[in-house]
């Protein structure tokens, strides 16, 4: 088993990220520390996907994308189409942490995991999706759909949500359930297998109540970023 993690470089594009960045977020600290939080968590190695040569361990794949949002489903793509998908592989963010091993697999195509809905309007979480090496040909023709779909969004979607729509829609209703969607053995996990940690969470954690419980991975969204790494040394130490 091994987790993959897209990155690619690019100028910040929206307020939120432009903010991270002003404020010093840096993407190849979170790679190294979700690398290390998964070899020490769940025994397993990370690589970045990316379009790029970057100092951590990492798979490259050229690139047609210049929509942030279709690459991530384009160097998916590359990687399920590639002999670097050899086993069973875990698809985080680049701005996640793992808590605990992925020991799920078995039964399903794919998996994902959800959001509550009474909470979000889109509840699916597709910074988290686990892909079975026994569904590699599945997987392939699923995100080449996905792909296809992500190019003719408007391009409003395009630039923001062109990842994660077209899962929606060939994968939705996100309940969790095991069925089966577009070909494929979909088990949706309830939450909170992949909990996002947002400041009000962080500021609980300070003053020691217990946050993430029951999850394998946390991730920090927005400018909840700027504490990956104090959350990071609180679980693991500097």
């Amino acid at each position: 088993m091994k987790i993959v993690a897209p990155y690619r470089p690019m100028v910040p594009y929206t307020s939120l990220h432009i903010e991270c960045a002003r404020q010093g977020f840096d993407w190849i600290e979170s790679l190294k520390m979700l690398r290390a939080s998964g070899l020490a968590r769940a025994g397993i190695e990370t690589y970045a996907i990316s379009d790029v040569e970057l100092p951590v361990p990492h798979y490259r794949y050229p690139s047609k994308e210049q929509s942030l949002m279709i690459w991530m489903l384009e160097v998916s793509l590359s990687y399920l189409e590639s002999e670097d998908f050899d086993q069973d592989t875990v698809f985080l963010g680049a701005d996640s942490i793992v808590l605990k091993p992925f020991d799920m697999f078995g039964g399903f195509d794919i998996a994902i995991t959800s959001r509550l809905p009474k909470f979000f309007a889109n509840p699916l979480m597709n910074g988290w999706q686990l892909w079975p090496i026994a569904s590699k040909v599945g997987l392939i023709r699923l995100f080449r759909m996905a792909l296809d779909i992500a190019h003719g969004l408007p391009d409003e979607e395009k630039a923001w949500g062109a990842d994660t729509k077209p899962l929606i829609m060939l994968l939705g209703p996100i309940k969790p359930r095991d069925f089966i969607r577009s070909g494929m053995r979909v088990r949706i996990f309830p939450p909170p297998m992949l909990m996002t940690l947002t400041i009000s969470l962080m500021n609980k954690m300070r003053v020691g109540k217990k946050v993430a419980a029951g999850a394998t991975t946390v991730d920090f969204k927005a400018l909840a970023k700027l504490h990956m790494r104090e959350y990071y040394e609180r679980e693991f130490g500097k």
